[in-house]
């Protein structure tokens, strides 16, 4: 039995949202991501949202982070001994902020959308 589109009535389905699992037409799905998900109108919306915030909350603790280190770096340079073996923490903060700018580029990638007939 052929499927319909959960918007538009009159038209056959091509694929299910991946997040709310309605049967939609092309006009209706978007691919997200590198991994291609098919996602709705009203569910892509909803992963914007959380997505953005997830970056935005990323960007807010590698901020911190990295003034964590810039502290340490300097209160050391200056001669006030905060830490012993301050090094290891430096080179932990910093490893820490890379980490968290990667993982801010792989957020990103899933914003990028693509009409689902492209």
């Amino acid at each position: 039995m052929q499927q319909h589109c959960y918007t538009h009535k009159d038209q056959a389905s091509v694929a299910m949202c991946s997040t709310c699992s309605k049967n939609y037409c092309a006009t209706c799905l978007s691919l997200i991501g590198k991994v291609k998900m098919t996602c709705c109108t009203e569910c892509y919306a909803l992963v914007r949202k959380r997505t953005k915030k997830a970056i935005f909350r990323k960007w807010l603790l590698t901020i911190i982070t990295a003034l964590a280190a810039i502290i340490l770096f300097l209160a050391t340079h200056f001669g006030i001994d905060i830490l012993e073996n301050w090094s290891i923490y430096f080179i932990l903060l910093v490893g820490f902020v890379i980490f968290n700018i990667i993982k801010i580029r792989q957020f990103k990638e899933v914003l990028i959308t693509q009409d689902y007939g492209s």
